[in-house]
């Protein structure tokens, strides 16, 4: 009977990501503090949303207006064209015409773009959990301008709150008994859960001839910090 093998490790975070928003704008609102879980979809911060909501209704405005004046040019280049087959109007007359339908459609098509992008940039005015999480770090307060043409900002970090790394540094010689894929258990204190070596190192770590090993796992719900001493059950 062959004895388990047991190697030792430390946990790292997985699935970690810096979070800000690709728009400008004064932040209204932080709904979150490191250490909160949060859930997929869930509001963690927000900008003043005034500047985004007028922009939309002044759009919508104006696209009405265009409406208007794009029906009334399609209105009028129909009346023209019939009296151009009655021999009423002249070559040119009926070219204006269609330069005015085809103007006033451009008008109508292009605020409407306008009015999407406008739309988008409200959704980016509002930072949304990507998926379960932690979070890592906060670095943004009410009142706190941003502006990511001029300086990108990391306003929060996230890391995953249902998987977790156990990183094992070996030899490269040892390295070469395992495989990505491969399925082992990770020992946290007197808690087991099922992993998977998600990893292995390619460039030296500590000196030339240490690798790490990358174990994923499932933490079961079970909150686990960075830098925890963990073994890894061949």
């Amino acid at each position: 009977m062959l004895l388990a093998q047991e190697l030792s490790g430390t946990t790292s975070w997985a699935g970690e990501v810096a979070l800000s928003t690709p728009v400008a704008g004064v932040i209204e609102q932080v709904r979150v503090s490191p250490g909160q879980r949060v859930k997929q979809g869930e509001l963690l911060l927000r900008l003043d949303q005034r500047p985004f909501d007028n922009k939309i209704f002044g759009l919508q405005a104006k696209i009405k207006k265009l409406e208007v004046l794009r029906n009334e040019t399609q209105a009028e280049l129909k009346r023209a064209e019939e009296l151009y087959d009655r021999t009423l109007l002249s070559d040119h007359e009926l070219e204006l015409a269609k330069i005015d339908a085809v103007s006033a459609e451009a008008d109508y098509r292009l605020t409407q773009s306008e009015l999407s992008t406008a739309q988008l940039n409200r959704e980016y005015s509002r930072l949304t959990a990507p998926f379960d999480a932690l979070v890592l770090k906060r670095q943004a307060e009410k009142g706190q301008v941003v502006s990511p043409t001029l300086m990108p900002q990391v306003l929060l970090v996230l890391v995953s709150s249902e998987t977790m790394k156990v990183r094992v540094l070996l030899e490269s010689q040892e390295l070469k008994k395992f495989r990505p894929g491969q399925a082992v258990k990770v020992k946290i204190a007197d808690r087991i859960f099922p992993g998977t070596i998600s990893m292995l190192g390619l460039e030296p770590e500590d000196d030339a001839t240490a690798y790490f090993l990358e174990v994923e796992f499932n933490t079961q719900g079970k909150l686990i910090r960075s830098g925890e001493k963990a073994k890894v059950i061949l």
